[in-house]
């Protein structure tokens, strides 16, 4: 990974979390390339997930759900391990407003 995107990684995190992460990891991802095949599976709805991250003033685990719009479709790919989120005008960082 350079060094650029490790820093970008981590101020991701600082700002998704308002916090800076506890520790930091080196891993590798299997991904050698992109799959020449996509299966969709279907109209995204929603993405749900727990997240400690700071939210009006508290920081404590909460579930939190991001309605998608309209456009989102969920792809996988051909051996099911890739959730692909293509279409729709949300981004991420959206999501900081929380």
């Amino acid at each position: 990974m350079k060094n650029s995107d490790f820093k970008k990684a981590v101020n991701r995190f600082s700002k998704f979390h308002v916090k800076a992460p506890d520790k930091i990891k080196s891993a590798s991802v299997s991904i050698n390339r992109w799959p020449k095949a996509l299966v969709y599976l279907g109209r995204g709805i929603a993405v749900e997930y727990k997240s400690d991250k700071l939210a009006h003033g508290e920081r404590k685990t909460k579930h939190y759900r991001h309605d998608l719009g309209k456009g989102v479709k969920f792809y996988t790919d051909p051996d099911g391990k890739m959730l692909i989120v293509f279409g729709g005008k949300f981004r991420v960082t959206d999501w900081l407003r929380d």
